[in-house]
C-alpha cells in the first residue's frame, strides 16, 4: 500500500524549520546544536555551492568524513540537491579506485584536508575533489565546501525531486561481492516512514547513532528517519565505553541503534556504568545489522531499564519487520511484525507457505528498491512477479511474528538433512561456558556436509 508522505529531504527540513525553526537537529557533545534553521540554510549553501562547481541533481559525489555531525550535515545537503555516496574513510589506495569507478562517482566531497588515500586516488584518475571545511567549532555540523575553479555548467540545478537519486550503497551481505543499490528521495523518505510508525519516533526523540555514517543502518535507520520526524541525532565520533555512557547520561537521547557487536561491548560494561544509566532518559534500544543473542537482549534489557527492539532491515528495503514497543507484545528470537509491508515465506517454487514452515522471505512495498545497478542477473534471480527475495530463510508463527533462521545459501546439507547454523549457534550459546560460537560446514566424502563450529569460551571457563 502506498503512504503519502513528503518525497524530499528539502521538504521535510523546510517543513521543520518553519515550524520549529530552533529545535536541534544535530547535536554534539561541546557544541550548540544545529538547529532546523540552520540546517535548511546550510542546505541551501551547499546546494548552491555544488551548483556552481557544477553538479545537480542525480550526480554523484562521494562524501568521506569523520563519523561526527559534520559529515551528517553534508550527506544530508547532497541528498537535498545531488546523490551522495557515503564511503568508508578507511579503505585502502586500491579499494577507493574501485569503488569510485563501480559506483560512477563524479566528484569526491572529503571533510578536514584533501590530502588523504581517497583525495590522492581521486586526483589520480581525474575526479574533482571537494573541500569541505568546518566552520568553527561551536555549532555542531556547520561546513563550508570551497569553490571549484572553472566549475562546469551544471545539467539539473536546483532541489533535488523525490524520483531522483538520493544515494547509491553498496550490499553488505554474503555474498561473493557487493552489489550496487541505488535509492531515490521518494523510497527513502518513505523508509523513514516506516521507521517511524514503527518505532513511535516524534520531535521529541534524539536518538544516539553508534554506526557509521557509510552504513545503510545509519543513513536509511537512524539520520533519515530522525529528520524526517524533527528529532535530533547524536552521532558518536569514536566509539568507547566511557563516551557512549557519559553521551547517554549528559545529551539525553531517547533511543540508541547499533548493531549486535555494539550491544554485546555495552552488555558487558553496564554493570560498571549504572550511575550514567540512572541519569539517561532511554525509551528503548534498537539492535539490529546482525543477530543478538536472546540471552544478552534479555540481560541487556535489565541493565538498561528499557525494552531492547529487534527489527529486520535490508539496503534494498526498508524497515522489514519490527518488535513492537511496551505495551504491545514482544517476542524475544524474533524480529518481529511486519512493519508497513508485505511479507512471506515461499518454498524453492515460489509457492507461498504457512505459518510453522521455514522458506525463503520475500518482501513487496512501494520502497523496495528497482534493482541492482549494471547486474542483470542478480536481478533476475532476485526479483520474483514482483516480490523481492531476501536470501534469508525464515519462519512466521501463528500470531504473524517472523523469525530468521539463517541465510538460504548457508544451510548445511548433511546427506539430505537440512541444517541452520544459526540455530547450532544459540544452542551452544546457551551453555555458561561459551561467550560466542559460529557454525559452518566441512566436506565429507559420503555426507556430503557435515557440521563444525568455533567455539569462543567464557573468561574463566
Amino acid at each position: 500500500m502506498d503512504i503519502e508522505v513528503e518525497k524530499t529531504i528539502t521538504d521535510i527540513v523546510s517543513r521543520h524549520a518553519q515550524v520549529q525553526p530552533d529545535a536541534p537537529a544535530l547535536v554534539a557533545e561541546g557544541q550548540a546544536p544545529l538547529t532546523y534553521a540552520a540546517l535548511a540554510g546550510l542546505m541551501d549553501r551547499i546546494r548552491q555551492q555544488l551548483n556552481a562547481a557544477g553538479f545537480g541533481r542525480g550526480d554523484r559525489i562521494a562524501t568521506i568524513g569523520p563519523n561526527d555531525a559534520s559529515t551528517a550535515a553534508l550527506v544530508t545537503g547532497i541528498w537535498g540537491c545531488a546523490a551522495a555516496v557515503p564511503m568508508n574513510p578507511a579503505l585502502s589506495t586500491g579499494e577507493f579506485a574501485i569503488y569510485f569507478r563501480d559506483l560512477q562517482v563524479q566528484a569526491v566531497a572529503i571533510i578536514g584536508g584533501v590530502d588523504t588515500v581517497a583525495g590522492m586516488v581521486a586526483k589520480d584518475i581525474g575526479l574533482p575533489v571537494l573541500s569541505v571545511e568546518r566552520v568553527g567549532r561551536d555549532v555542531a555540523g556547520m561546513i563550508d565546501i570551497r569553490p571549484l575553479p572553472g566549475g562546469a555548467k551544471v545539467a539539473r540545478p536546483g532541489a533535488a525531486r523525490g524520483d531522483d537519486l538520493a544515494h547509491v550503497l553498496l550490499t553488505s551481505g554474503t555474498t561473493s561481492h557487493s552489489k550496487v543499490v541505488p535509492i531515490t528521495l521518494r523510497q527513502l523518505s518513505t523508509k523513514a516512514h516506516r521507521y517511524a510508525e514503527a518505532l513511535e519516533l516524534t520531535a521529541a526523540d534524539r536518538c544516539l547513532n553508534l554506526m557509521p555514517l557509510f552504513h545503510g543502518h545509519s543513513l536509511q535507520g537512524a539520520l533519515y528517519p530522525t529528520l524526517f520526524v524533527g528529532g535530533s541525532i547524536v552521532t558518536l565520533p569514536e566509539f568507547s565505553m566511557e563516551s557512549f555512557f557519559r553521551l547517554l547520561a549528559t545529551l539525553g537521547p531517547t533511543w540508541y541503534t547499533g548493531s549486535y557487536t555494539f550491544q554485546h561491548a555495552i552488555h558487558a560494561a553496564a554493570a560498571q556504568h549504572t550511575a550514567e544509566i540512572a541519569n539517561s532518559r532511554l525509551r528503548f534500544i534498537r539492535t539490529g545489522s546482525g543477530h543478538l543473542d536472546d540471552r544478552i537482549a534479555e540481560q541487556l534489557e535489565g541493565f538498561m531499564h528499557t525494552p531492547v527492539i529487534a527489527g529486520y532491515s535490508t539496503t534494498e528495503t526498508s524497515c522489514i519487520c519490527a518488535n513492537p514497543l511496551p505495551p504491545r507484545k514482544r517476542k524475544r528470537g524474533t524480529v518481529g511484525l511486519p512493519a508497513g509491508t508485505e511479507v512471506a515465506i515461499v518454498d524453492p517454487d515460489n509457492r507461498p507457505l504457512p505459518p510453522g514452515e521455514r522458506g525463503e522471505v520475500v518482501v513487496r512495498c512501494a520502497e523496495v528498491f528497482s534493482g541492482y545497478e549494471n547486474d542483470p542477473a542478480a536481478n533476475a534471480e532476485s526479483f520474483v512477479d514482483g516480490w523481492f527475495r531476501t536470501g534469508d530463510e525464515g519462519v512466521f508463527d501463528d500470531d504473524g511474528y517472523l523469525t530468521l533462521t539463517g541465510r538460504i545459501k548457508d544451510i548445511i546439507n548433511r546427506g539430505g538433512e537440512k541444517i541452520t547454523p544459526s540455530e547450532v549457534d544459540a544452542a551452544l550459546m546457551a551453555h555458561p561456558d561459551v561467550a560466542t560460537a559460529v557454525t559452518f560446514p566441512v566436506p565429507h566424502t559420503t555426507l556430503g556436509q557435515e557440521v563444525a563450529a568455533a567455539v569462543v569460551p567464557e573468561k574463566g571457563a
